[in-house]
This record gives structure tokens, C-alpha cells and sequence, in this order.
């Protein structure tokens, strides 16, 4: 994990979680603290941003396959499959395939804010043929946060239990 106190900041938490943070924490214990107070949504933001780009959406991508596994829209399982392809082999083409897919099931979807987190993890996020324009820091773990918290309330009576089980995921 990075820093604690530079993944506190990135992961921008809530006024109440940053008053939990201490830096004499370990960051499992602060995640801990986070997830005991009930401030599940800045448990997983700083989740995220403590696991970096790529573990992020792998563990989102655990998220996902356990909280929506009766999920069978196309576009849902098509984003999911290029997640799949990023993971199974990181490079530029299956990134830009997972950008496509995202577009296609849609940023209001878990599915379609992970896929879109794969086009933010690396490289340029300028077309082929033009320069390279660095991603922005952070975004891809703003987006695998945001899936995985789209997933979660996918089911508003089972929300504390749903962010427990993704968090027991780390």
C-alpha cells in the first residue's frame, strides 16, 4: 500500500473518516476502523487507492463476481470480459477494448465504471495516433470504488453486509 496518509488524501474520504486516520495506523486497521464506524464507502475508496491501479480492479473485479452473480446482461458480461482480457494480459489493446465495452454497458453500471477503470489504469488516454497523454492519478481507483459501490447498493435491504463481504475480499 502507498503511503497511508498520501492514500488518505487521493482516496478524498469523507470529513468523519478522516478524523478516524491516524499515521500511527497500519492501513488494515484504519480499513478496520473505517469499516466499524460504518463509513463503508470511504472504506473502499481507501481500499482502492491503497491497492493501486491494477490490484484495485482486480479486487473490484472479486467484488463484482461475488455480489452480481445473477447478472446476465450482455453488456454487463461483455464489460466483465474485457476486464477479464486486462487482467489476463495488461496492454493497450485490452485496455481500449475494455474503454469500448464501458461505454456500451454504461458508467451507471458496476460493470461499465470497471471496465472503464481498466482505460484509466495505464498508459495514454489519448487516441492511437496522437501524443501520449498520461492518465490522471487516482482515476482508475475512483472508478473500481465506484463499481464496487454500484454493485453493493444493487441491493439496498443487504448494503452493511454486501461492503462487508467485498472489503473481507482484500
Amino acid at each position: 500500500m502507498a503511503e497511508l496518509s498520501e492514500t488518505v488524501a487521493q482516496a478524498e474520504l469523507s470529513p468523519e473518516a478522516v478524523e478516524l486516520f491516524g499515521p500511527d495506523l497500519a492501513a488494515d486497521v484504519y480499513a478496520k476502523k473505517l469499516s466499524a464506524a460504518e463509513l463503508y464507502p470511504d472504506a473502499v475508496a481507501f481500499t482502492a487507492h491503497g491497492l493501486g491501479a491494477f490490484d484495485s480492479i482486480k479486487w473490484a473485479s472479486a467484488c463484482l463476481r461475488t455480489l452480481l452473480q445473477s447478472s446476465s446482461a450482455t453488456t454487463a458480461s461483455e464489460a466483465m470480459a474485457s476486464v477479464d482480457a486486462w487482467l489476463a494480459e495488461p496492454n493497450d489493446q485490452s485496455r481500449r477494448a475494455s474503454k469500448a465495452a464501458a461505454e456500451k454497458a454504461g458508467l451507471k453500471t458496476a460493470p461499465g465504471c470497471l471496465a472503464m477503470a481498466v482505460f484509466f489504469a495505464e498508459g495514454s488516454i489519448a487516441p492511437p495516433e496522437r501524443d501520449h497523454v498520461p492518465v490522471p492519478p487516482g482515476v482508475a481507483q475512483k472508478l473500481a470504488s465506484a463499481a464496487v459501490i454500484l454493485a453493493v447498493v444493487d441491493n439496498p435491504r443487504q448494503v452493511a453486509e454486501r461492503y462487508r463481504q467485498c472489503l473481507a475480499l482484500v
